[in-house]
């Protein structure tokens, strides 16, 4: 309120209410003293009449016209008469108070029926206001967010449940298969194995929980407003990975050229971990990496590209949905991946309204680039994964 112009506040609830408020007062006022003039006019308070006039020293005087009076009405019926017309006044100016206030809170109509449908379950509605930018709509406007909010939590808590029971089948229905093998014939099973195997699936499903929650936390995050620059974030993953890009035995090029952005610092250095991680880890020995930062069209850009195995084309563009992995859905994890990595990726660039475009190369591999909006321009509010 206090940083909006003054004559945008000229427009507010406050005011008008004043203005009707007053408008009503000044003519209610008026019309009872009008009655109440009526009233001791007809009472017969007053005299209607000329007066005498007075000598003017002539020889003979003018005949004095006769003083008129009016005859006094009966005080009862006037007092009946003044009683009804101010309860009359008072009941219309209540009732077209009762209109105008009728009308200025119908916002509030809406408000609270779009509150009751939300109550019954419907989380999509949202309240929608005509009407200028006063109280009522900056009421609308935060509601609204915090129900956004709210939808984003909710359906990230359902996806959850939903990739969880979907990824966790598997190993749990594999340490079944090898619990009901071994006590069908416990005299051939090798007890040692069997617990090597079992550890090795119960970490399998240890490591996709926590990629779940990373995935739902990213998509329930609220990102701040930070002035940051991507190209120091990206060598600091790139030291990060050092030793992991050296095992593999691949050359990384990199062209870092300032980039600043805003939005959090811990998402967009998670966001660039997701990448670097990725082209190491879908890589081959002795594969090669290209890392490149800058600005275009007035936003921030991370271009990252690797070589690697070739990704067939209809494939690449579901990579950023949950358990896409480099051959599908139903590929195995000899290469430890949970096919969330680009998931979250974009997950944290929708909570900066970023773009995330993924293309496959020619020769093999992928290239990932997130073009960040305009600096100064992104919202704090972050945006569900889709």
């Amino acid at each position: 309120m206090s940083g909006r112009p003054a004559w945008r506040r000229l427009g507010t609830v406050r005011v008008r209410f004043a203005l009707v408020y007053a408008a009503l007062l000044a003519s209610t006022g008026g019309a009872l003293v009008g009655l109440f003039l009526a009233y001791i006019r007809l009472a017969g308070l007053v005299q209607v009449g000329t007066r005498p006039r007075e000598a003017t020293g002539a020889v003979t005087a003018p005949v004095e016209p006769p003083v008129v009076e009016a005859e006094p009405a009966d005080p009862l019926i006037s007092l009946v008469v003044f009683v009804a017309l101010a309860v009359l006044v008072i009941v219309t100016a209540m009732w077209i108070g009762w209109l105008v206030a009728g009308r200025l809170l119908r916002p509030l109509d809406t408000i609270n029926a779009t509150a009751v449908l939300i109550g019954q379950g419907d989380l999509s509605r949202r309240v929608q206001l005509t009407g200028p930018d006063d109280e009522f709509a900056n009421l609308a406007r935060a509601l609204n967010a915090m129900l956004d909010r709210l939808h984003r939590s909710l359906d990230a808590h359902r996806r959850f449940a939903a990739n969880a029971s979907h990824e966790l089948r598997t190993p749990l229905a594999t340490n079944k298969a090898m619990l009901s093998v071994a006590l069908d014939d416990p005299a051939d099973t090798d007890f040692l194995e069997l617990a090597r195997r079992l550890r090795l699936t119960n970490q399998e499903s240890i490591d996709t929980v926590e990629a779940l929650l990373d995935l739902a936390e990213t998509e329930d995050s609220t990102v701040g407003t930070d002035a940051l620059d991507l190209a120091p974030l990206v060598r600091r993953e790139l030291d990060a990975a050092r030793q992991e890009i050296e095992h593999r035995g691949v050359t990384v090029t990199s062209d870092l050229s300032r980039a600043p952005t805003t939005g959090s610092r811990v998402l967009w250095a998670r966001l660039i971990a997701n990448l670097v991680q990725n082209a190491v880890k879908h890589n081959h020995p002795g594969g090669e990496i290209w890392l490149a930062t800058g600005t275009a069209e007035g936003g921030a850009y991370l271009d990252v590209e690797n070589t690697g195995s070739t990704i067939p084309a209809d494939l690449v563009p579901t990579l950023t949905e949950p358990f896409v992995r480099t051959r599908g859905r139903t590929q195995t994890r000899a290469d430890d991946s949970r096919g969330l990595g680009l998931a979250i990726v974009a997950s944290i660039a929708a909570a900066h309204r970023a773009r995330v475009e993924v293309t496959g190369r020619d020769g093999g591999g992928l290239r990932v680039t997130v073009r960040a909006e305009r600096h100064g321009r992104h919202a704090a509010t972050a945006q569900v994964l889709t």
